[in-house]
């Protein structure tokens, strides 16, 4: 069996034992099983698609209907920054929409949500939807820290004070554009994210984010991970901080794993982002029916592995699907290093974390761990969130990475730097504790006769689009 993993803009190969590869979303099967995407095509436009999703939305009015004659539209999308939303087929579509129901251009405004990829959406993302909106739309960049043009709202029961950017409150009409994607914290990205935190406050994004994390048992919140609305305290914080707005409508695409628009959702905003979520499930979600032995993940190439922000998500999604002392090789390129300065920061702080796998668990159970958990509860974002997890996973599993990071920031996260897949896999096969003899196969691997009865292996070739799950 040839195992082939994209990793940057090339391709990693190497030969393991001859046991079959099962091609499946997750039943059991063969001991390796690779976990793909469902694929789902379609031959409609993309124009097409959006215009049947506007004349038949979902809990609300066509849109016609509910915009004709309106003043004053506000229309909020995702920073270009993440990932691509079709924002160069939406915008067009909703202004051409919007001059056919007599709003003039002067009327449409844009405001641009925070990213958490970027410190503030960029001048080059205001211009490239000016060019899409047309030149007398105004466009503006949320900043969660200018006061003045924040406004309080109201409080959720968890107890985050909500401050949105006052244009929203402003606004006649409100339309929410973005795609919807899956997101290891909060479940989903797009919808209610694009309100909070996408434009909220910096007091609110902060005490957001820390009801991620359990402040007793130095861990994340169990139920804060992708596909989880229910019991998710991000996700069911950004919806009751959603309906302290009157929002007129929401407009989400969809898109496939090879990055194809392939539907989109128009309607009442949370019951279209309802839908959008089922669609995406459908496609990306794989069950699996116990945990591995080992997880073989790959960030997915360029450019989901151009760093380790973009990849991280592979990588948490892997040890959902792996048993305790498991091992996961995680393979992603991270050519532009950690990807964020914050995180750099976060990075330096555990510099007394895990040095090397000979400290696999005990360096995180002692007083480095204890304090860095209380330095990220109190200073929480998402790069902290990322550091915070990152460690939690070098707790509980063996993580082996085929990586260009440092080696001496690969190993002082918990990871075991190796050169080659084929030099990952042996070193997974010592760990895993093969019987006496077994190490026999190519490349010193097992031999397939020798294999554990218990032995079971993942295989995700690209762990940023697909989502494992224990069911």
């Amino acid at each position: 069996m040839e195992l082939r993993l994209k990793f940057g803009n090339s391709i990693l190969t190497t030969a393991v034992p001859d046991l079959p590869l099962e091609k499946t979303k997750g039943k059991p099967g063969s001991q390796f099983v690779e976990l793909y995407a469902r694929h789902i095509a379609t031959l409609q436009k993309p124009v097409d698609i959006l215009a049947q999703a506007l004349d038949r939305p979902l809990g609300c009015h066509p849109f016609d209907q509910v915009f004709r004659g309106s003043r004053n539209v506000l229309i909020v999308a995702p920073d270009p920054a993440e990932a691509p939303s079709g924002a160069e087929y939406y915008l067009p579509v909703l202004r051409e929409r919007l001059r056919r129901l007599h709003v003039p251009n002067e009327e449409i405004r844009i405001l641009i949500a925070k990213s958490a990829a970027t410190p503030l959406p960029t001048a080059a993302a205001a211009n490239d939807y000016a060019a899409l909106v047309g030149e007398k739309a105004c466009l503006y960049r949320h900043d969660p820290d200018d006061a003045k043009a924040l406004e309080y709202v109201g409080i959720t029961r968890r107890g985050t004070p909500v401050f949105i950017n006052r244009l929203i409150l402003d606004a006649d009409e409100v339309v929410f554009c973005g795609s919807v994607a899956h997101h290891p914290f909060t479940g989903y990205g797009g919808g209610p994210r694009l309100l909070v935190p996408g434009c909220a406050g910096h007091e609110t994004i902060a005490r957001h984010h820390a009801l991620a994390i359990d402040p007793e048992a130095l861990r994340l919140h169990p139920r804060c991970r992708d596909g989880v609305v229910e019991g998710n305290p991000l996700q069911e914080d950004a919806r009751e901080a959603f309906r302290f707005i009157s929002a007129s409508f929401l407009l989400h695409t969809v898109f496939n794993d090879q990055g194809q628009m392939i539907g989109a959702v128009a309607g009442e905003p949370l019951q279209a982002f309802a839908a959008a979520c089922r669609t995406l499930d459908d496609m990306m979600l794989a069950p699996v029916a116990q945990p591995a032995s080992l997880v073989i993940v790959s960030g997915g190439g360029y450019p989901f592995d151009s760093d380790f922000r973009s990849a991280h998500a592979a990588l948490y999604r892997a040890s959902q699907v792996v048993r305790p002392g498991g091992v996961i090789i995680f393979v992603a390129e991270c050519g532009n290093g950690l990807g964020s300065p914050a995180l750099s920061r976060w990075f330096e702080e555990a510099a007394n974390g895990v040095e090397t796998e000979t400290q696999f668990l005990p360096n995180h159970q002692g007083q480095d761990w204890r304090s860095l958990h209380h330095r990220v509860f109190h200073h929480v974002d998402t790069d902290a969130l990322i550091a915070l997890s990152t460690l939690q996973k070098a707790r509980e599993v063996r993580i082996i990475a085929v990586t260009a990071l440092e080696e001496a920031t690969a190993r002082r996260w918990g990871f075991t730097p190796a050169s080659s897949l084929s030099e990952a896999l042996v070193l997974a096969a010592s760990w895993l504790e093969m019987p006496q003899g077994a190490l026999n196969g190519p490349f010193g691997l097992p031999a397939p006769k020798l294999l554990q009865d218990n032995f079971s292996a993942l295989v995700i070739p690209n762990g940023t689009l697909v989502v494992p799950y224990l069911h």
